[in-house]
């Protein structure tokens, strides 16, 4: 019994995991922050964002799926954390880093060009003073949590989350498909940096 409680205590309480966890959830809570803040921006500023056409959106049917975006999301998140403990657990704070820094930056464009969609939010999670998903999403915070996810990882299961949650949120029309190009153009280059220059410091 005591050999498994130093076992525990070496693998999931170890001070640098600890403080790295704390780090990366207090950069969590400072992006989620700046998500409020910016929803409210747009919600006080734009009354009614203006809904435009998208090539996509014309090229196939809709269906009110969003809620299924946030299911493949949801079991992105769930790979990443059994990936994580089962190769190396750093990889757990790392991720947090990285989604969390995707949504920071996030926040500040999502203000430059708020567009409206054409049906209600039909999904699980709302947040802001109104939902942010109410208005034009670029880039698009459910598609880069299976994005980062599949980058880290480089599994095939989650690609194929990638890929259907990024159908999902075209055929719910809940974002444009050009706030998918986007995440992709945020996404992998924060990565890269992260792995060049941050990995260093997140995976022993």
């Amino acid at each position: 019994m005591g050999k498994k409680l130093t076992y525990l205590k070496n693998r999931f309480f170890e001070k640098r995991f600890i403080i790295l966890m704390i780090f990366s959830l207090s950069l969590s809570l400072v992006a989620t922050a700046v998500t409020y803040l910016a929803s409210w921006y747009i919600h006080e500023t734009f009354d009614i964002p203006p809904v435009v056409k998208d090539l996509i959106w014309q090229k196939l049917p809709y269906f009110p799926l969003l809620w299924l975006a946030e299911v493949f999301m949801l079991l992105s998140l769930g790979y990443m954390l059994v990936w994580a403990f089962k190769r190396n657990k750093y990889y757990l704070p790392y991720a947090i880093f990285l989604f969390s820094s995707f949504h920071f930056f996030r926040a500040i464009l999502i203000v430059l060009t708020p567009l409206g969609f054409p049906h209600g939010y039909n999904g699980f999670f709302h947040y802001g003073a109104k939902s942010v998903f109410m208005y034009g999403a670029f880039p698009s915070g459910h598609l880069s949590i299976p994005l980062l996810t599949f980058l880290i990882t480089k599994s095939k299961i989650v690609l194929g989350l990638v890929f259907l949650t990024g159908l999902t949120m075209l055929i719910s029309r809940s974002h444009y498909s050009i706030d998918l190009v986007g995440t992709v153009l945020v996404a992998y280059p924060l990565f890269e940096f992260s792995e060049f220059y941050l990995k260093k410091y997140f995976i022993k």
